[in-house]
């Protein structure tokens, strides 16, 4: 409730720095390599639709990048569920450029994240998922900045900025009033 400035969100032995810009909370990651590959052979039959391109990230337990045509309707497309891990030990994002009627929340992408094998169905605000995504767009020719709209039930807006090795991953954050700071 007090904090506004820069710092350092410790956990354990990470720093991670932090800023604060106005209502959005911006945490600064590492930059990570964005590998472009082909599409699985599989990725059509899980989720019903050819994605458009495809791209790794991370390590054999990272992420894949599935990207669809732009203005899919990523909310209608099936969860892959636990046949996710018979195919993948990574997690999946699926992820495609906004229509026009993007306009309501001025986001340039969108996107949906799955992680079955982790026991994560599917996330609803996932900033992980920005980190990848953000050097992908960035590839991709949408530039350095991205508003995201995730296309789960509960929808969540992410921002991100890919500057200097660091890519700045940003969210609102609101108070629930569950609890409070122990010397506030």
């Amino acid at each position: 409730r007090q904090w506004q400035g820069a710092g350092t969100l410790s956990m354990g032995r990470t720093a991670i720095p932090c800023r604060f810009d106005a209502d959005t909370i911006w945490l600064g990651f590492p930059a990570m390599a964005v590998q472009p590959c082909p599409v699985p052979t599989w990725a059509n039959e899980l989720l019903g639709t050819a994605p458009n391109g495809c791209a790794l990230a991370g390590g054999d337990s990272g992420y894949l990048v599935l990207e669809m045509a732009p203005g899919t309707a990523l909310e209608s497309l099936p969860r892959p569920g636990d046949a996710l891990a018979q195919h993948t030990t990574r997690a999946l994002v699926i992820t495609c450029r906004a229509s026009g009627d993007a306009a309501r929340a001025r986001e340039n992408i969108r996107l949906r994240y799955f992680a079955p094998q982790y026991g994560v169905a599917e996330d609803a605000a996932t900033g992980s998922a920005m980190r990848v995504l953000a050097p992908y767009w960035q590839q991709a020719g949408l530039g350095p900045t991205l508003t995201a709209l995730q296309s789960s039930a509960q929808g969540g807006l992410l921002h991100s900025r890919v500057a200097e090795g660091t890519t700045w991953i940003g969210g609102r954050v609101d108070m629930d009033g569950t609890t409070e700071p122990a010397d506030a």
